[in-house]
């Protein structure tokens, strides 16, 4: 049986999720750029083969705490958002190699902590979850 593995829904005007990609557990890339979604699912991390996640240029203001439970997502891409805040758990996110988190409105991380790339943003996140920073 062939399984679709990257599905491109950008430039769709989506305000919501389509839950129809929940239940797409084999999909790897879903690219929703340039629509205007608000938020992401909390059961997002049903899909357990998603390696690679485009919401950039959306109206997200907020990500749920299960994206930590992504334990195969390598590359985030939630730049162009009105994202004040990450949630502590992408620390747990051990496979992440790419994020990029410009032009939203951050304010708990430091600038020189978001050029130095995903695994610095993993490990800060990690440090203010544990009280060390």
């Amino acid at each position: 049986m062939v399984w679709l593995t990257e599905i491109n829904l950008s430039q769709n005007l989506f305000v919501f999720f389509p839950t129809v990609l929940l239940r797409m557990d084999h999909i790897e890339s879903i690219f929703l750029a340039h629509n205007q979604l608000t938020d992401l699912p909390a059961d997002i991390v049903s899909i357990r083969s998603l390696k690679q996640l485009n919401v950039s240029s959306n109206l997200l203001k907020r990500l749920p705490n299960s994206l930590g439970e992504m334990r195969h997502l390598r590359h985030l891409d939630i730049s162009l958002n009105r994202l004040e805040r990450l949630p502590y758990s992408i620390s747990k996110l051990e496979s992440l190699q790419t994020l990029l988190c410009h032009e939203n409105p951050l304010k708990d991380i430091p600038d020189s902590v978001l050029e130095r790339g995903a695994t610095a943003v993993r490990f800060f996140l990690r440090e203010v979850a544990d009280g060390n920073y």
